[in-house]
């Protein structure tokens, strides 16, 4: 016997068998029962999700001996003349190849002709928006006021090509995307009654890969059995369809946690060179980014995700604010569109990867901004010189103060901002307090080398207060509070800290009030501002345009 497909071999013989179309099953059982047959079906919907199939059973329904019925026997001569695509009153017609006004012509004579065998003589057009504009103007007297025994059943999946004269003569039913979880049951009955021995793991992978379409799990799921010799893994699977399996978007994302770009780079090189979809690859990212997000806002609707999985996206939740989560999400969707007309997709994946691990807000500013965010980095670099030409007078005149400090022997000392050289400097503690700012120098730096704007806002923190086994900083502003109290920050500062200090030495940050920076400036201010304001007129090449006396 010659072997027959899955796909036409688990077709849907009876209404009760049709996957995830119930609204479109109850009207036409309904219509069947009442006696309210139209004369003109629209089946509309994407590929592989039932509108042919349908059809058929309806078809069965209206012709089988003991029809009308919703119920067909699939016994009697009439149904099994249409599930062999043999009856004389049931005529499909591809869409595609009879587009021409001959045919409907043709068609027309041959409405008036009655049934051979059946109660009905029905017409299947498949792909019904392929027809020519003449022909469809050829097939409107005819679908308006056909005989009592015809019934016409269109087939599209592509509804808006067809002129509003031909939809306004049909009832129209809009199928829906198969639900992956209904592809996913009917999978698992196809592979019990089969004796299929496959994995969950590589059941999901086709359900997901079938993209809402039955027909195309069916047909992947033949196609993995030939591939394996019937026993079906998740790798396998991946390798036959070029989906990426679930173990690298763990890497992936812990990669992104620990802002590991490089090992992400070389990763996305390594699964292009085993031949794995760069579109796949970021689909599924997406889908795995997506249950992140769902546990970060506290649900559980998590796509077929066995219990490790589960444990391990609950992990990997932790690594990352919603924010954060939900930019990874749109940088994927932007990737994705700039890589359906290039040629290069790898170019795009490393991009993405360098793009996902970089600084949240810099990001975003040169994205929308080029201009405002080069100005930014202007005004950066200006800080940074006015900071380290102003610092040396300003230690020495902060030289006396600090012993005075020293003398009330107050617990909570007042530090200079880091850009003062602790060399020149009394401090509270003596000794213990200049070892502590010259490795606090070179732990900014060497943070600054791996994270330049962590290693900027450290650099520019006040230190408030030094006891033995913990530092408290003041910061300028609630955003920088919070890019320091990030997780994967908090991880590279921990780092930096132990290979200097103890493991158990810990900082605290609060933000600067603006009487104790006033304190720390002190100087005479006239002379500041004037140094300042020349040197901000040479580094932009400006001129004043108005002068203000500051209070």
């Amino acid at each position: 016997m010659v072997y027959q497909v899955l796909a036409r071999k688990w077709r849907p013989q009876l209404f009760e068998e049709m996957v995830g179309q119930d609204h479109v099953v109850r009207t036409l059982r309904n219509a069947i029962v009442l006696g309210r047959v139209a004369h003109a079906y629209l089946f509309t919907g994407q590929r592989g999700v039932g509108k042919t199939s349908t059809a058929r059973i309806l078809a069965k329904a209206l012709n089988c001996k003991s029809g009308p019925t919703p119920t067909p026997c699939n016994q009697c001569d009439s149904c099994k003349e249409i599930m062999r695509s043999e009856s004389l009153d049931v005529l499909e017609i591809d869409g595609a190849s009879n587009r021409g006004i001959d045919e409907i012509r043709s068609l027309r004579q041959k409405v008036r002709f009655s049934p051979v065998r059946g109660k009905f003589r029905i017409y299947i057009i498949d792909e019904i928006h392929m027809l020519t504009n003449p022909a469809f103007n050829a097939l409107l007297k005819t679908l308006e006021e056909p005989p009592s025994h015809v019934v016409f059943i269109f087939a599209t999946t592509t509804p808006h090509k067809l002129p509003p004269t031909i939809v306004s003569r049909c009832q129209r039913f809009d199928f829906r995307k198969i639900a992956t979880s209904d592809i996913l049951t009917r999978l698992e009955q196809i592979v019990k009654k089969e004796n299929i021995v496959i994995t969950p793991e590589a059941l999901g992978l086709i359900a997901e890969g079938a993209e809402n379409s039955m027909r195309d799990a069916e047909k992947v799921l033949d196609q993995a059995i030939s591939y394996t010799e019937g026993n079906v893994s998740e790798k396998d699977v991946a390798n036959l369809l070029g989906m990426v399996e679930k173990r690298y978007l763990f890497k992936f994302t812990e990669n992104l946690a620990r802002a590991d770009t490089l090992a992400n780079i070389s990763l996305v090189d390594q699964l292009l060179d085993e031949g794995k979809d760069p579109q796949w690859l970021i689909k599924s990212w997406q889908k795995w980014l997506r249950n992140l997000m769902v546990l970060k806002m506290g649900g559980e609707d998590l796509t077929f995700l066995s219990s490790v999985e589960r444990k391990e996206a609950k992990s990997q939740a932790s690594h990352f604010s919603l924010k954060e989560i939900v930019r990874f999400i749109d940088l994927l969707s932007k990737t994705r569109q700039s890589m359906v007309f290039s040629s290069q997709p790898q170019i795009h994946l490393e991009l993405l990867m360098v793009e996902l691990s970089s600084d949240f807000e810099m990001d975003n500013l040169a994205l929308r901004e080029p201009e405002l965010a080069k100005i930014y980095q202007r005004i950066l670099k200006l800080e940074e010189k006015l900071t380290a030409k102003s610092s040396s007078p300003m230690t020495e005149e902060k030289k006396e103060p600090k012993k005075e400090k020293k003398k009330e022997k107050k617990e909570e000392i007042s530090l200079p901002t880091l850009e003062t050289s602790p060399d020149k400097v009394s401090y509270g503690k003596g000794d213990e307090d200049k070892k502590f700012h010259q490795k606090w120098k070179l732990m900014v730096k060497e943070i600054e080398e791996r994270k330049k704007t962590l290693g900027t806002i450290l650099r520019k923190a006040t230190i408030l207060k030094i006891t033995s086994d913990s530092v408290t900083l003041g910061v300028e502003k609630p955003f920088h509070k919070e890019t320091l109290s990030r997780k994967q920050n908090l991880r590279l500062i921990r780092e930096v800290l132990e290979k200097f200090l103890s493991s158990s030495f810990t900082l605290h940050y609060v933000l600067a009030e603006p009487e104790h920076k006033r304190k720390i400036e002190e100087r005479p201010q006239d002379q500041k501002w004037q140094t300042m304001v020349a040197q901000a007129i040479d580094l932009f090449e400006g001129e004043i345009v108005k002068n203000t006396t500051r209070r």
